[in-house]
């Protein structure tokens, strides 16, 4: 120990002990030098391989609900005729009457709402009646580009079987003109699709504000006709099992005790043949992986692209540790 910075500098010249390495006169401590020899040679970890995409991953993407630049929506201050050319297309008093005759329906000459998308599509018209309500109207679009009424029978008000639907209140495009909702006052909702072709009904009932693979989305959740079914505009269903979450790449869905990891196709993820998994949860940590359960062989780490993480781990935290191994 030095009293003053006279006696430190003598100390610290004398002593080689508090010299740097590259000092002539310094000598490493018995253990503290770098080892030459196998049996101290300690390899570092090796880091987990990954694997091909075990499936394809299309990805979600937001989409807006509404959107100005595929819809119009006009209200008119007088009635407007039905019979004649509109910018959605022409309508001829004999082509009405026929349908009117076929269907055994009157269907209004005049409106004073009209709501069309821009993909030449069906179109919504609004009709104000003496009690202050709407008569609605859908031109279903046909494959020659013609339109027709789609029967009354389909906008039904009051009940639906033994479900009371209440009355209708209105009908307006969603999904940036991709379907078409009629909204009725006990919340029953019925999606058409854009050719105004009947798609699902029920209440819980919604159009998703996503696309995948440029298809906008639909959710219709439990009631009396179907259990919580996705699908897309064209009607394909993307799962029909109770949805636990939804990430940008994939869905997790249980059926009974167990459950899956789909993508936005409907495929769901197979590792080793199992394709029910008694847990799976989703991380995010330096970049997103899911940890997929199975009670006998242990977990298994899925990361982007649906690419896997070495084998199966015992423990949970082997599993974190072998994807922090793997970045």
């Amino acid at each position: 120990m030095a009293h003053n910075i006279n006696e430190a500098i003598r100390e610290f010249a004398n002593n080689p002990w508090l010299h740097k390495p590259t000092c002539k006169s310094y000598k490493p401590k018995p253990g503290q030098g770098t080892s030459t020899k196998l049996k101290d040679y300690t390899p570092a970890p090796e880091r987990p391989t990954l694997s091909e995409p075990l499936m394809d991953m299309p990805m979600r993407q937001p989409a807006p609900q509404f959107s100005g630049i595929n819809e119009t929506n006009i209200r008119h201050e007088k009635p407007v005729s039905i019979i004649g050319q509109h910018e959605w297309g022409k309508i001829d008093e004999g082509l009405l009457s026929a349908y009117e005759s076929l269907l055994g329906e009157d269907i209004p000459r005049e409106f004073d709402i009209e709501r069309f998308n821009h993909d030449k599509g069906a179109v919504v018209l609004g009709t104000h009646k003496a009690n202050g309500r709407y008569h609605w109207t859908i031109l279903e679009r046909l494959p020659n580009g013609d339109l027709r009424p789609v029967s009354q029978q389909n906008l039904k008000e009051g009940s639906s079987g033994y479900k009371n639907i209440g009355q209708l209140t209105d009908v307006h495009f969603e999904g940036q003109g991709k379907f078409i909702i009629a909204e009725y006052t006990s919340g029953y909702r019925q999606v058409y699709n854009a050719n105004g072709e009947l798609m699902r009904e029920g209440r819980d009932i919604k159009v998703l504000g996503s696309t995948v693979e440029g298809k906008r989305l639909l959710y219709v959740g439990e009631d009396e006709q179907t259990l919580n079914v996705l699908l897309n505009e064209d009607g394909d269903i993307i799962v029909s099992d109770p949805i636990v979450a939804q990430y940008d790449d994939a869905i997790i869905v249980e059926h009974g005790s167990k459950c899956s990891l789909s993508n936005w196709r409907g495929d769901f993820l197979q590792i080793d043949d199992i394709d029910s998994f008694d847990a799976i949860k989703a991380f995010n940590n330096n970049g997103s992986y899911y940890l997929l359960k199975d009670n006998d062989e242990g977990f298994a780490v899925v990361g982007r692209g649906f690419q896997r993480v070495g084998g199966w781990y015992k423990t949970e935290e082997e599993a974190h540790r072998a994807w922090r191994a793997s970045r």
